[in-house]
């Protein structure tokens, strides 16, 4: 990496990073301190001709109106075109009268191709100073929600991270971490841990550009889910079962997935998996970790057949599940906990005499 890589790759994405202004609509019960319309500020670029915008979900919740302003001092309201918060990303559309009016655009380029080491830099607007550039390098090409979710304050479950030393501050979030060889963005910079200077994370382009196209068309963005925890499969515990297998199956020492729990009334119970399971493969492709299988299981279309390879009883089984949506599992989940609370006040109003 030398000064001049590193001002060419801000040369050539920094035209397309906006500064997000947002006056925030916060419901009722948020804070009893807070105020309808206060001001928040994020980061964001531009991807595409027609004034697409990529940012972080949490940038624009509760926005009640959203304005983007360009490093050429142009000043443009947006809407949100669509938004995963499980992902954490959302898309945003610039607000022109003008037909005539030409954007900057900032290439998405091939995420899976990183090394640790290589050299990085983030643009963005931390607490409202436009355009500001900082380099470090990726610590780590692939962190999954499970590798984080312990001491990221809110990681989200459906996103793999880059790991890198670039320094991220308030109103850094959605803007692009850049490679600077190529000038090009791999990543949507995300969180950061204040227990850990130095220590910050982007969401991985390349495993979001199937939901930011949906989001770009307006489409809403399901993600399948199964209802199983798991937990990764040991060498060791893999040896000692290969032990009492007595040779008539191998169980793989390198990768899998150990089912932990098969949480009841879920695809994956309704199945007929159970705890003790390790699973080999989801829909082919091999699991090297636990995060493989939230991830192919992410990819799949929900309610269509999913085939999981599965070792059970020193053999290899095929166990075919549909998945659910995710959304829609929540959904119930948060019904059926509303039901409880209200049959404990119930029993709380039937026991007063």
């Amino acid at each position: 990496m030398t000064l001049n890589s590193v001002a060419e790759a801000a040369r050539k994405v920094g035209p397309a990073v906006v500064r997000i202004e947002i006056e925030l609509n916060l419901p009722a019960n948020h804070d009893a301190f807070s105020k309808e319309g206060q001001p928040g500020v994020g980061s964001g670029f531009i991807f595409s001709k027609d004034g697409l915008v990529l940012t972080n979900a949490h940038v624009i919740e509760y926005a009640r109106e959203i304005k983007v302003n360009l490093m050429d001092g142009r000043e443009y309201k947006a809407v949100v075109k669509g938004k995963d918060s499980f992902v954490d990303v959302a898309v945003l559309q610039i607000v022109s009268s003008d037909k005539s009016d030409e954007f900057p655009v900032a290439k998405l380029s091939d995420s899976d191709g990183l090394t640790i080491g290589q050299s990085v830099i983030a643009i963005g607007s931390p607490n409202g100073l436009d355009n500001s550039v900082t380099k470090g390098i990726i610590a780590n090409a692939g962190r999954s929600w499970a590798d984080i979710k312990s001491f990221v304050r809110k990681a989200y479950r459906t996103a793999d991270y880059i790991q890198t030393d670039v320094a991220l501050y308030t109103g850094n979030s959605g803007g692009p971490l850049v490679d600077v060889e190529t000038g090009d963005v791999i990543g949507i910079n995300a969180n950061t841990l204040s227990t850990m200077p130095g220590t910050t994370f982007s969401i991985q382009i390349n495993r979001i550009r199937d939901i930011i196209d949906a989001l770009s068309q307006g489409r809403e963005v399901q993600h399948a889910y199964l209802g199983v925890s798991v937990v990764k499969c040991t060498p060791p515990w893999a040896a000692q079962m290969n032990v009492k297998a007595a040779g008539a199956y191998t169980l793989p020492e390198s990768h899998g997935a150990l089912v932990w729990f098969v949480h009841p009334s879920t695809p994956a119970a309704e199945a007929g998996l159970r705890g003790g399971d390790v699973i080999l493969k989801v829909g082919g492709k091999a699991v090297e970790s636990p995060g493989d299988v939230r991830r192919f299981t992410d990819r799949a279309a929900v309610g269509e057949t999913l085939t999981l390879f599965v070792y059970r009883d020193s053999q290899e089984i095929e166990i075919s599940v549909q998945p659910m949506d995710l959304v829609t599992r929540l959904r119930e989940a948060r019904d059926e906990e509303n039901r409880m609370l209200e049959a404990i006040e119930r029993l709380k109003d039937d026991m007063q005499f």
